[in-house]
């Protein structure tokens, strides 16, 4: 018994978005060239993901040193 989504859909895993959270763009990257015949939207969304996560990475290393950490 389902309640909600049906087990025959085939829809990659929100686990996929730790990749380009931890690995930022290159995250983004795998995750886009693993997913993008299953689901291109969630696709694109990881790569969204990986480069705000690089670009955030970028600020916070900029303001430590910047201000001396």
């Amino acid at each position: 018994m389902t309640y909600g989504r049906e087990e025959t859909e085939d829809r990659p895993s929100v686990a996929w978005y730790l990749v380009p959270i931890l690995l930022g763009i290159i995250g983004g990257l795998i995750m886009y060239f693993a997913l993008r015949g299953r689901d291109k939207g969630m696709a694109k969304l990881g790569l969204i993901v990986g480069f705000l996560t690089m670009m955030l990475s970028i600020v916070v290393g900029a303001f430590v040193i910047y201000f001396g950490g």
